[in-house]
């Protein structure tokens, strides 16, 4: 059982890590990571930023939620525009939003892959299937990827295409985490079963998929009138063959109000491991290795608010946490990232294969 005062020190370091995010003034000019486009891209990425976020309950959706001084989208883009494979990149999101989307996420910041806009479905699969169209033959690949996940890294997007490009006998490769928690498999409130937890694994995104396969599995559940829970699951009632990745659970969903903690206590021990080091590199550098580290200094700085005005009141983004199970949930969302920020730039690990049942 925690004690009260546990329960405190919990919910202090949480409340540390959202005002370091929020009070942080970076040069505007610094970018975290720099746009990269190959001589030949071999793949599309669509966005999906569709959803209205009725559980993230803010004006205006969650997707332009500001966090460390640019939009979910923005981050979500920027990993992408990072990754040199990558040769479009398509928004999906409600026709309406999409001139608000482009001046708020995307027009601020430099891009150097190539974005356009998907109107979205009424459901995530035929927001998918709209992007599809938008995605040119020459394509081989196409990843999928939410727009609600700002903190994915370009080396797991990298390494998850890289995955299916080198293995020719799958269709397509899923970021994921094993699952580390007990499940219970559940019946009218009786718990019936309890599955074996070493081979169950929390699926995210990005999924990465060779695009005639992708489009043939699209095809196939429109015709049978088949809905996924996500985009690899179409493919593997085909008996397609799917690798696994393996990810960060730092790779979070903002999805409700307590996900917006989770973000900045993630982001938060990223950025004092960037500015650590950065301090230390400016401590010891002479002459030219000085000019190196002020610039990598600067380009870590970005990840942070740059002003209380951009930031908009706590409710409107629904930060408030007011329950002790979502501070200790937070607590131990910034003891994880730190076990795994030091993994930051390294490549994800193949977990194995999953093949179709």
């Amino acid at each position: 059982m925690f004690e009260s005062s546990d329960i405190a020190r919990l919910l202090n370091d949480m409340q540390e890590s959202v005002s370091f995010i929020q009070g942080y003034k970076p040069d505007s000019s610094a970018r975290v990571v720099q746009g990269s486009l190959s001589a030949h891209p071999q793949t599309a990425a669509i966005v999906l930023a569709g959803g209205v976020g009725e559980r993230f309950r803010a004006a205006g959706g969650k997707q332009l939620v500001q966090l460390g001084g640019k939009p979910v989208l923005t981050w979500a883009c920027e990993s992408f525009d990072a990754v040199g494979d990558v040769g479009k990149i398509i928004i999906v999101c409600p026709e309406h939003r999409q001139a608000e989307y482009k001046k708020r996420a995307i027009d601020p910041y430099s891009f150097v892959t190539p974005i356009v806009f998907a109107p979205a479905g009424e459901t995530r699969q035929e927001s998918a299937f709209s992007g599809l169209e938008y995605v040119d033959d020459d394509f081989e690949f196409v990843v999928l990827h939410d727009g609600a996940r700002p903190l994915i890294m370009p080396s797991t997007i990298a390494h998850t295409i890289s995955t299916v490009k080198g293995n020719i006998d799958v269709d397509g490769a899923v970021v994921a985490y094993p699952a580390i928690d007990t499940l219970k498999i559940v019946e009218r409130g009786f718990i019936v079963g309890t599955p074996d937890r070493s081979v169950i694994w929390n699926a995210q995104t990005p999924q990465v998929f060779r695009t005639g396969v992708y489009r043939r599995a699209h095809c196939a559940a429109l015709a049978e009138g088949f809905i996924g829970t996500d985009d690899a699951s179409l493919i593997e009632r085909l008996g397609g063959r799917i690798l696994v990745v393996e990810g960060s659970r730092d790779n979070i969903k903002l999805t409700v109000p307590e996900d917006y903690q989770l973000l900045c206590a993630a982001m938060s021990t990223m950025l004092r491991s960037t500015c650590d080091s950065a301090k230390q590199c400016d401590s010891t550098a002479e002459g030219g290795s000085a000019v190196t580290s002020n610039n990598a200094a600067k380009r870590g700085s970005d990840a942070a608010c740059d002003s209380a005005e951009e930031r908009g009141s706590a409710e409107e983004r629904g930060n408030a946490v007011t329950s002790t199970s979502s501070a200790i949930a937070t607590s131990h969302a910034t003891t994880n990232s730190s076990a795994t920020s030091n993994n930051v730039g390294e490549s994800p690990k193949i977990a194995g294969e999953h093949h179709h049942e």
